[in-house]
């Protein structure tokens, strides 16, 4: 799924799959030019990362798609109309339709959930921050800064931040922004669900539609969909 994702958003370049390695191999690719000839990108899930984070990531040349997982790009609007058109479905917009309500209701159900994975992530990403000068520093001057380090972080107030974004996104019923936000490896189950696929026949389907026209809609609403780094 991944690398006909990466195929899709790049249509004239040669894709490798890196696993949990993306990040650590972008960057030594592109500080070691001299040792190839090659323009190195990566592309990473966007997963519950805020936007200091994804600008930090484009900035070292990797792409972060407008959806939460990867299983979210094969529920772009686009591609939904395409597989109902695909499968013969005789209302394909009322199709597409009931498959964003069924991601609207999955997202409503694990609200509470999915806010404090949310507000889990932006803690972790604002420790990571944490790296006071040191210079003529002592153990009680470090162990002071990590307390006010900690204590900046404001956890009560993050955890709060992103329930209500979520459920202004719930309330809005911005389908673009649920996918943005929406956390969930499963999220192609829910959406097959109105075709009367299986998500495997689903995403060979999609796939499919990829490999035999890669300029159609459905790999440019993906490629559209993935930020390109040098495109940020």
């Amino acid at each position: 799924m991944r690398l006909a994702v990466g195929g899709a958003a790049n249509s004239n370049e040669h894709v490798i799959g890196c696993g949990p390695c993306t990040k650590e191999a972008t960057r030594a690719l592109r500080a070691r030019e001299e040792l190839h000839h090659l323009a190195i990108r990566g592309l990473v899930d966007r997963d519950h990362r805020n936007e200091q984070e994804v600008a930090a990531l484009q900035e070292s040349g990797i792409a972060v798609p407008d959806v939460a997982e990867v299983e979210g790009l094969y529920c772009l609007p686009e591609v939904l109309l395409a597989v109902a058109r695909q499968s013969k479905s005789e209302d394909p917009v009322s199709r597409v339709e009931a498959a964003k309500r069924a991601v609207w209701d999955e997202f409503s159900k694990q609200i509470g959930q999915q806010s404090l994975e949310r507000a889990l992530a932006q803690v972790q990403f604002g420790l990571a921050g944490f790296g006071p000068r040191i210079a003529g520093a002592d153990v009680a001057g470090l162990e002071a800064e990590l307390v006010s380090h900690v204590e900046r972080l404001n956890v009560s107030a993050v955890a709060t931040e992103c329930r209500t974004r979520l459920e202004g996104i719930v309330s809005e019923r911005d389908y673009g922004e649920a996918l943005k936000h929406f956390n969930c490896k499963g999220l192609i189950t829910f959406v097959t669900r109105p075709f009367g696929l299986r998500p495997e026949a689903f995403i060979t389907m999609v796939n499919g539609l990829i490999r035999d026209e890669p300029d159609g809609e459905v790999a440019q609403a993906m490629r559209n969909a993935i930020k390109r780094p040098d495109a940020a």
